[in-house]
């Protein structure tokens, strides 16, 4: 995956699991409409956490009620949001309805990782950052790991220990695109301090997934070239308990910029979507689609899609028709930034290349899906990385609708060269947020009216490629 990520193999829809509730958040007494509307959650345990179905309202909190819900135990104080998760024993310690890790720290809050491809002077070999969550907006600190152009990333349990681990795919040590991309190993203790590496060729994305049905997460990259040429393979490593070091595989690609791993025609195996950026020169290359079935990837089966140097792409059902459609954020046709990208819709008898639909946009990078606006129709948030200018273009979100967004609807957010993005409810008040990774900074867009709000501080020297946020709780 290419951007911000949510993901990967841990991205979460549906409501799941109690949340942090503020005050004045609807769902309390209803005699939140008198004068003193605030809610207060009862908190027995005395752990600083309440209740959420046991509320107030009034302007002060009653002896034994305080401001924030979301204790799933509240006869025990060592359970709450925010406290640690321990995986696998039964006991969800963190309120975020699973007893799994839900986040790298294991807290149950969200947690962002900003792949940083290289410094303000071009130098690769430069860290990438994870921002810790907390339990209103905003971020405890960060930490910094070593990487070397760094440009996708995802977050997966790739080990099976109940840890949420980070892998980048890396593209460049400054001198060649023939490095390893990492992955660093999350842990109970010294989390991320590890890592290993596996054989990518200027690797610009990662996809993660149970490719083969074993239990264990396999890992793909989208190799972009082997330094001569775009004509080249991409990767799939296979996992199981002893590790990496048995079975792979390659598939054919061009300038391969971004991969997800989709079960797009329901068979109950994932398929790969590859977003191929150039055929060297020639910016008008299609992308395509590898259908994955028991016996693996075979290179012959495969469907192409019509593309202008497409940078990102996502695949979910938009008009709920029962069937996967493809997006796919086009960039650059070879002359112009000014290029649309593109819908394909899925039927019963898979895809017609010119059953589509165009989406404004320019320079187009990363793109997710998600009920944004929480209508029940999936919307489609498009990153605006390049313009012909060199202005910094608008990022765009598509609102679904049962029009199919064929009536065009959409909002125009200004950001500053974004790449990657992803939709997580940041400050948990019930409402989709927008991140983007750009230049020097990853932006917030807050719900319900996604205005611009806030930044999260990454160098100003740095050019942040991709950013991915987990919390599998998100009840978007």
């Amino acid at each position: 995956m290419r951007g911000l990520l949510l993901v990967l193999g841990m991205a979460c829809t549906g409501e799941t699991g109690p949340k942090p509730v503020a005050p004045g958040t609807p769902g309390g007494d209803s005699a939140a409409d008198t004068a003193c509307a605030e809610v207060y959650f009862r908190d027995a345990d005395g752990d600083g956490w309440g209740a959420t179905l046991d509320t107030v309202s009034g302007c002060e909190p009653p002896t034994g009620y305080v401001a924030v819900g979301g204790d799933c135990d509240d006869a025990d104080p060592g359970i709450h949001p925010g406290n640690p998760e321990i995986p696998r024993d039964s006991i969800d310690q963190d309120c975020d309805g699973d007893d799994e890790c839900s986040d790298i720290s294991c807290d149950g809050f969200l947690d962002v990782v900003v792949s940083i491809t290289a410094d303000s002077n071009g130098i690769a070999s430069t860290d990438s950052l994870v921002f810790w969550g907390t339990s209103g907006a905003g971020f405890t600190g960060s930490t910094s790991l070593p990487t070397l152009g760094a440009r996708g990333n995802t977050i997966a349990d790739i080990n099976n220990d109940g840890w949420p681990d980070v892998v980048f795919a890396q593209s460049s040590d400054g001198v060649s695109g023939q490095i390893g991309s990492r992955i660093y190993w999350g842990a109970p203790e010294a989390a991320l301090q590890t890592y290993t590496e596996l054989p990518t060729s200027s690797a610009w994305a990662v996809a993660a997934g149970d490719l083969d049905g074993d239990g264990w997460v396999d890992l793909v990259f989208a190799n972009h070239d082997d330094g001569d040429t775009t004509v080249t393979v991409s990767s799939i490593y296979y996992n199981s308990a002893a590790g990496f070091g048995g079975r792979t595989a390659e598939l054919p690609t061009v300038g391969a910029a971004a991969v997800s791993a989709v079960d797009v025609d329901g068979d109950g195996w994932l398929d790969l979507l590859f977003s191929n950026e150039r055929n060297n020169n020639n910016y008008l290359v299609d992308s395509v689609l590898y259908y994955g079935a028991a016996s693996g990837f075979d290179p012959g089966r495969y469907v192409n899609f019509p593309t202008a140097g497409a940078a990102g792409n996502a695949a979910a059902d938009l008009n709920a028709d029962g069937y996967v459609d493809l997006v796919f954020a086009n960039s650059f046709d070879g002359l112009t930034h000014e290029v649309s990208s593109v819908v394909y819709w899925g039927g019963a008898a898979g895809f017609d290349p010119d059953a589509s639909l165009t989406l404004p946009t320019t320079g187009a990078q990363g793109v997710s899906v998600e009920d944004v606006d929480r209508d029940g129709w999936r919307d489609v948030v498009v990153s605006g990385g390049s313009t012909d200018s060199g202005d910094n273009p608008l990022s765009y979100v598509f609102w679904g609708s049962s029009s199919a967004f064929s009536d065009g609807e959409h909002i125009e957010l200004a950001t500053h060269g974004s790449v990657g993005n992803s939709v997580a409810d940041v400050n948990y008040d019930g409402w989709a947020d927008l991140v983007f990774a750009g230049a020097g900074q990853a932006e917030v867009f807050y719900g319900p009216s996604w205005p611009y709000v806030d930044s999260i501080p990454v160098p100003a020297t740095a050019n942040g490629w991709g950013v991915s946020s987990i919390v599998l709780e998100q009840g978007l």
